[in-house]
């Protein structure tokens, strides 16, 4: 899917993949552990804190805030309660009810007493005086009066009613005085209104016909209390109210005489109604909002050295509550399902169709722990630049602060130790959970993203430390122009201004950050390294030093074995390049791949100078001797602490070649019972070759010694041992388990040529003085390290047929 041509760090050694049960704990435990990261809050507001105290360190929002104020929301309530005007009925009817009361009881006391004034013949006032009647009657006489008109009458004005006979007139005059009060609103006790006047009364009106009528009435004046209305008519104003009531033909005794009884007829009109005064309040209440206080993220609460007011103490309260109320197991949940679904998601189809994602146990681990850890990098960043943002000179907004957060060196150092791909996928999960862990903030996810690919691609060529460091600056470069395009389409550039000091303030801080992110690279990665066993280009420039303890000392014990590995080291080098290998890794494990040699070196071929020691040997034993070279080459390895990604050059650089020569000589010495000699004792025990790198390797090692020992190293000779011990290889399925391809085994086979014929055994100019013993003097190749010419390297080695490989013969006929 990607450009195979970068310089990764492949997997040497193909370690055990995961299966689905192991990817399924890793996504799991990442999961747990990013929604931990992401769900825990480092508290910054502090505990100790009360009304008139002073602040000793400034305090912001560290989100967004709505806090409502409980207190003041509750007295607001009761204001409005107090300011709902209460609802009161006044029945229109009650007037001409009590009217006909009255004429219904005056009536009905006359139709008892009027038989009895029928058997009198005599004055009036006698007969008022001499109307005998029964206790009972009487009393049956007067609880039928105060029954009809639902009152009670005291001794003196139902006296002065018997006195009057319940007369009609005195029956009229009642009437018209009650209906004169008609006029006005009598209520219980006038203090039962509302204290302020504005807040005035819902009035309704009731015993119409129509619905029931309301109005808001402010004016009180004609409202009156019982007691007043009682007091309304007086004596002394009979005559006033004889004129005003258009009584004239009213004798004034009989006003007299009403206006006494009159009070205790009078019933209060206007009644509160309380049930529909509370749901209107409830209602007011309702409607009335919570009072908020309103805090945007980094806005200020206080600041140090101000003293806590009502106010402070409100909002802190708040976002302390706020807090407990939130229901951090459903938020866990929810969280935990949406990392798993993004990692799971990316992970299978990175796994699927990305070629070069293919990710080991180990390789889990490690990307695990670096994501991990990088978020911690960024939640302990996004609180330490909350901190320092009370601290700086000038104002500097919380944004800024993030753009110096190193996140960058995570997907750096991924592709540091990994490769591209891996790096790819990686920088896109850890910017997303990044932008989730300061608030969504999906800017700051684009810049992370932006910088982290940028990272990993000026990473990609790093061979010295010294390297990262303007690595970083270069990143440095490249996160300012980054937040740079951010900002200018943010709201630090309006239509008609632009925040200059906002701007180089961010600009400022991303450049600091791409350096920051170098160091940090430098820090951690050789930490990394050590606890999962990696091994970097800075790593394998080390051990490519000709001062490591074991290449000073092969040189001294095997120098023909050194001669040879720095040769292999040029092929594997030029063949893995062009594959888009990890050149410098192979060319070090060729460095390496055959210490084991240091052993027993005079047992090949060559650092032996005369003797032969394989002479005075069985073939079986000279081959057990050859092939001990990988397990004494193993436990230097081990002994020296190779990297592992090293040490698996050793025997894979063999894998399950047959030893040709020992075996061809034991079939030669066993004469007709040559039959019996089984190849499995006469080949090595592998493993084959797990890497592209560990292939080339294998194969230069072989070319390397096979056409050093072709006595005519000519062009064409050399391009025909080349391809036929590719060929070889391919066919005796060496290259099986290394995902080399044709077209990478073709490459392989011109670079091989290419740097054979073009470097090591390029053609010279014959001088004069130079003859044909030349052809048979030792061929000196580096200063102390001669063999001879027509000598081959190996013995095992055979000579090349004449025959052209199966595997380029395609390739010979097109260009021929």
């Amino acid at each position: 899917m990607f450009d195979q041509n970068k310089n990764s760090h492949s997997h040497h050694l193909k370690g055990k993949k995961p299966g689905v049960v192991t990817n399924l704990i890793f996504l799991t435990t990442i999961s747990l552990s990013v929604t931990a990261l992401m769900v825990l809050y480092i508290d910054r507001v502090p505990s100790n804190y009360h009304e008139g105290g002073i602040a000793t360190q400034n305090i912001r929002a560290d989100q967004n805030y709505e806090i409502i104020d409980h207190e003041a929301t509750d007295k607001l309530k009761q204001q409005i309660a107090a300011s709902s005007p209460p609802v009161y009925d006044f029945d229109v009817n009650l007037a001409d009810a009590r009217a006909e009361k009255i004429q219904l009881g005056f009536q009905g006391a006359r139709d008892v007493l009027e038989p009895l004034l029928k058997q009198r013949t005599s004055a009036r006032d006698k007969l008022e005086d001499n109307i005998p009647l029964t206790t009972d009657e009487e009393t049956q006489l007067r609880q039928g009066f105060e029954t009809t008109l639902n009152t009670t009458l005291d001794e003196e004005i139902y006296t002065l009613l018997r006195k009057n006979i319940f007369s009609p007139e005195l029956q009229n005059t009642l009437i018209t005085l009650s209906n004169h009060l008609q006029k006005r609103l009598i209520i219980h006790d006038t203090a039962e209104l509302p204290q302020i006047p504005e807040t005035g009364i819902v009035l309704r009106v009731l015993g119409t016909e129509d619905a029931v009528k309301e109005e808001l009435v402010t004016n009180f004046s004609h409202i009156m209390s019982l007691e007043t209305a009682k007091k309304f008519f007086t004596p002394d104003d009979a005559s006033l109210w004889l004129k005003e009531l258009n009584l004239d033909f009213t004798d004034r005794d009989v006003m007299l005489t009403a206006i006494r009884i009159i009070p205790s007829l009078i019933k209060v009109d206007l009644t509160i109604d309380k049930s529909e005064t509370e749901k209107r309040k409830e209602r007011a209440i309702e409607n009335v909002e919570n009072i908020v206080h309103k805090l945007l993220k980094g806005q200020n609460i206080i600041l140090r050295g101000q003293q806590y007011t009502h106010r402070h103490i409100t909002i802190l309260n708040g976002i302390n509550e706020t807090r407990l109320q939130t229901n951090i197991l459903l938020k866990f949940l929810g969280v935990f399902c949406l990392v798993f679904i993004l990692l799971f998601t990316v992970y299978y189809y990175a796994h699927k169709h990305i070629v070069h994602f293919h990710l080991t146990r180990k390789d889990l681990n490690f990307i695990g722990l670096t994501l991990i850890l990088f978020l911690a990098i960024l939640r302990f960043g996004s609180f330490l630049g909350g901190s320092l943002q009370d601290n700086t000179p000038f104002p500097v907004d919380i944004t800024t602060f993030y753009y110096i957060i190193p996140v960058a060196a995570g997907a750096m150092i991924v592709r540091y130790i990994l490769n591209a791909e891996i790096a790819l996928i990686f920088s896109i999960v850890l910017s997303f959970f990044a932008g989730m862990f300061l608030e969504h903030n999906y800017s700051i996810t684009t810049y992370y993203f932006l910088s982290s690919i940028t990272a990993a691609h000026l990473i990609g060529q790093v061979e010295k430390r010294s390297s990262v460091l303007n690595r970083g600056l270069l990143l440095g470069c490249g996160n300012a122009l980054i937040v740079l395009g951010l900002s200018l389409i943010t709201n630090i550039a309006s239509a008609t201004t632009v925040d200059y000091v906002a701007l180089a303030n961010n600009t400022s801080f991303a450049f600091f950050g791409g350096l920051i992110t170098g160091l940090t690279l430098l820090a951690i990665s050789p930490v990394m390294e050590t606890i999962f066993n990696y091994t970097t280009n800075i790593r394998l420039l080390e051990l490519a030093d000709m001062n490591h303890p074991l290449l000073r000392e092969m040189i001294v014990r095997a120098p023909g074995t050194y001669h040879h590995s720095q040769l292999v080291g040029v092929l594997a080098e030029a063949g893995t390049r062009v594959i888009g290998g990890n050149a410098l890794l192979a060319r070090v494990a060729s460095y390496y791949h055959d210490i084991g040699k240091m052993k027993k070196p005079h047992y090949y071929v060559e650092n032996q100078t005369n003797e032969n020691p394989h002479d005075n040997l069985t073939p079986s034993m000279s081959a057990l001797i050859v092939e001990s070279h990988i397990k004494e080459g193993m436990d230097l390895a081990q002994e020296h602490k190779l990297p592992q990604s090293i040490a698996a050059f050793i025997p894979e650089h063999q894998g399950t070649k047959l030893i040709s020569y020992f075996f061809h000589k034991a079939k030669m010495v066993a004469g007709e019972e040559s039959g019996k000699i089984d190849e499995k004792d006469y080949r090595y025990q592998g493993p084959k070759p797990q890497s592209r790198e560990s292939g080339v390797v294998m194969m230069a090692d072989t070319i390397e010694a096979a056409v050093r020992s072709l006595p005519d190293k000519s062009p064409q000779k050399i391009r025909t041992q080349v391809e036929k011990l590719v060929n070889n290889h391919f066919v005796d399925g060496q290259l099986s388990n290394c995902d080399l391809t044709l077209r990478d085994l073709y490459l392989i086979t011109e670079a091989f040529i290419e740097t054979l014929i073009g470097g090591i055994y390029h053609q010279r100019v014959e001088y004069p003085e130079e003859n044909k013993k030349s052809q048979t003097a030792s061929l000196t190749i580096i200063p102390g390290l001669q063999t001879k010419a027509d000598e081959p390297l190996y013995p095992e080695s055979a000579q090349p047929p004449e025959n052209v490989s199966p595997l380029f013969k395609e390739k010979r006929q097109k260009g021929s």
